[in-house]
């Protein structure tokens, strides 16, 4: 989509770490983004009772603007 309407503003990468909000908030430092949007999904139960939302994680404790965006 993005070569198709040739807008070199908007990049996607993926970075496989361990840590992702971490490397999440490493990333943002590092090309200094001007927006982070994250796609959510249904916790699961586990997810639910351990607090493993990283768009949660991101919104409270990032100082870039978050779009998140709610998938069906």
């Amino acid at each position: 989509m993005v070569q198709k309407y040739a807008y070199n503003k908007i990049r996607f990468e993926f970075i496989l770490e361990e840590d992702i909000t971490k490397a999440i908030g490493d990333y943002i430092q590092k090309t200094s983004a001007d927006l982070l949007t994250t796609f959510t999904h249904k916790l699961s139960l586990e997810e639910k009772l351990f607090g493993k939302s990283v768009t949660r994680k991101l919104a409270y404790q990032g100082t870039t603007p978050l779009l998140a965006v709610k998938r069906k």
